[in-house]
């Protein structure tokens, strides 16, 4: 895959959820699975993520005359969606994201977890370094530069 010219923002959407089946007992079939014995679901991939502050994607670009002049460009991380929880059918989701502090508007950015009615402030290195974080990250935002 080559990118032609550069988005102002990318979504990551992991792949979280692996297709398993599972071998039905006589009692437990319903009349799509009844031929095959199965019972088809989705069990979650929880291995970590290395999370990143920057995002080069230079290696994909198309080397055009356009595109080359200038110096490689880099994407910064805006917001991590997590869901919590082991199947597709269950989980609860949160979020971790930059904002613009109050205090100080236009000069610092921090980072800020929703989870349901719960707001709070927390670190660049509690939301990136996190590996129960890691374990979670389900979309990541970046924008360019």
């Amino acid at each position: 895959m080559k990118i032609l010219s550069r988005p102002r923002a990318i979504l990551l959407h992991l792949k979280r959820f692996v297709l398993v089946e599972v071998p039905r007992k006589k009692d437990d079939r319903d009349a799509d699975d009844v031929d095959r014995g199965v019972h088809i679901t989705f069990r979650k991939n929880k291995a970590p993520v290395e999370l990143t502050e920057k995002l080069m994607l230079d290696s994909f670009r198309k080397v055009s005359s356009e595109l080359a002049t200038g110096a490689p460009q880099s994407y910064t991380i805006q917001s991590i969606v997590h869901h919590i929880g082991s199947t597709a059918d269950s989980g609860h989701y949160t979020a971790d994201a930059l904002r613009v502090r109050p205090d100080q508007p236009g000069t610092n950015m921090t980072w800020v977890s929703f989870d349901d009615t719960m707001v709070e402030t927390t670190s660049s290195a509690a939301v990136l370094e996190d590996v129960a974080k890691q374990k979670t990250a389900y979309m990541m935002l970046y924008t360019l530069d």
